[in-house]
């Protein structure tokens, strides 16, 4: 943008992209769109110098990746990052927030069959989220808030509506998206070369939200879920060296299974 020749490029170039969006806006056939893609992420600095056009093109690339064939999202994912990458400061915000947030829509239905979608796109936004830690603190801090919301009503209210709003897929993979951050960005080795992380203080608002979840139902149909929670509390002590007590939580699952064996 500082170069005395981008003023009378920028014509051409905005010309350019903007027909690419709108091709892309229309197109249907996923082979044609990842063709597409491909060729896109070589001009990934020159889309970084449109601001009228980023916004559009990372609400295209979300829902590519969010909906497309396989294919599509991994392209489409490696160029939100490398538009993250590019485009100045805040426009990682953008992005950071419109990952997370079309991740907690595609998790509310969660079958068998959407699964390997799902663990891939967790592992997309917890890749994303290890590029800036500053933003990443800012999302990562009012996300986990808003869980912990939800989980303090859930408790309060003791309703089954309530107790609905946590005790589901969606609340479950927000929480293993989180965990799964901070164990990585966390990870004690590798704050002993590198000082600790800023993503840190998240580590026991996070524990104590997890905790939360584990006591909200103590019902044997909720057993499973105890043990996706029971996993995240062990991942976060493994990676991060930070001891967390599981094993009162175990030792009451296992006095419901027992009981259960023996009849049968």
């Amino acid at each position: 943008m500082s170069s005395p020749h981008w003023r009378k490029m920028t014509p051409l170039v905005k010309s350019f992209f903007s027909s690419i969006l709108t091709f892309l806006n229309h197109a249907t056939n996923p082979a044609m769109i990842g063709f597409v893609l491909k060729q896109l992420d070589f001009g990934i600095r020159y889309l970084a110098s449109l601001p009228k056009l980023r916004k559009p093109y990372l609400k295209l690339l979300l829902e590519l990746w969010s909906s497309s064939e396989e294919s599509v999202r991994i392209v489409a994912f490696l160029v939100v990052r490398k538009l993250c990458i590019f485009c100045p400061h805040p426009f990682i915000d953008l992005v950071l927030k419109g990952i997370y947030l079309y991740f907690v829509k595609a998790s509310k239905s969660m079958n068998a069959k959407n699964l390997p979608l799902l663990n891939f796109m967790a592992n997309c936004v917890v890749e994303l989220y290890g590029l800036d830690f500053n933003s990443s603190y800012q999302h990562a801090f009012i996300y986990i808030r808003q869980l912990a919301i939800h989980l303090r009503h859930a408790v309060t209210t003791k309703t089954k509506e309530a107790q609905a709003t946590t005790y589901n897929w969606q609340f479950i993979m927000c929480l293993r998206v989180w965990a799964s951050i901070l164990a990585l960005y966390c990870e004690k080795t590798r704050e002993l070369e590198t000082g600790q992380s800023p993503l840190h203080p998240l580590i026991y608002p996070l524990t104590q939200v997890i905790l939360g979840t584990l006591r909200v139902n103590p019902t044997p149909k909720y057993l499973p879920l105890k043990f996706h929670c029971i996993r995240m509390l062990n991942e976060l002590t493994e990676k991060i060296g930070v001891f967390i007590p599981v094993l009162p939580h175990l030792i009451e699952v296992c006095s419901r299974i027992l009981p259960f064996l023996k009849k049968n």
